[in-house]
């Protein structure tokens, strides 16, 4: 309900009302920003034999490539404490060494290089908390 107050009363009530309708909108819009969350907190290592991420908040995809030989081993270790990681590991546009979808547990294993190549080694997050490491063992031979 308006009110008239007399001369410009009117138009002052519409004024306020749409200040109070953009300053309720911006406090939505700051309260939804607000839920969205990280999407990565933690830390990335990487060298020629070694690509580790350590995450409190994981909700992306990384990845990394790696020079790998025949005969080379990746030892792979994941740590869920929460959530869950997808992984992926392939030389080029070949079929993957390696595909796990949604692992919401800990464990390790190691993945045996057949043939030498550039391999990428992607992970996506979906709200993971913990780590994964994959640690190039060189072929002796």
């Amino acid at each position: 309900q308006v009110r008239n107050t007399g001369k410009g009363g009117r138009r002052k009530m519409r004024r306020n009302g749409r200040f109070k309708i953009g300053a309720a909108c911006a406090l939505v819009c700051l309260a939804l920003a607000g839920c969205k969350g990280a999407t990565f907190n933690g830390s990335r290592l990487v060298n020629e034999d070694q690509y580790v991420l350590e995450y409190t908040q994981f909700n992306t995809t990384d990845s990394q490539n790696l020079e790998l030989e025949s005969g080379d081993v990746v030892h792979t270790q994941i740590v869920c404490d929460g959530g869950s990681v997808s992984i992926e590991v392939k030389c080029g546009d070949s079929k993957p060494v390696y595909k796990g979808d949604a692992v919401s547990e800990s464990y390790e294993f190691d993945i045996v290089i057949e043939e030498s190549g550039t391999y990428t080694i992607t992970v996506t997050g979906e709200k993971a908390q913990g780590s994964v490491s994959f640690t190039v063992e060189k072929d002796a031979n």
